[in-house]
């Protein structure tokens, strides 16, 4: 059980930092890119 926790855990900070990446692609506001990266 915890191993699949432990799985899906890594697989949502990948699509997080992804997310991150892309946004910060698209975003000039550093502010919102600071924020992105304290919610993941």
């Amino acid at each position: 059980m915890n191993v699949i926790f432990g799985h899906q855990i890594e697989e949502h900070r990948k699509v997080c930092r992804n997310i991150v990446i892309e946004a910060e692609k698209l975003l000039t506001n550093e502010l919102i890119s600071k924020r992105l990266k304290a919610a993941c």
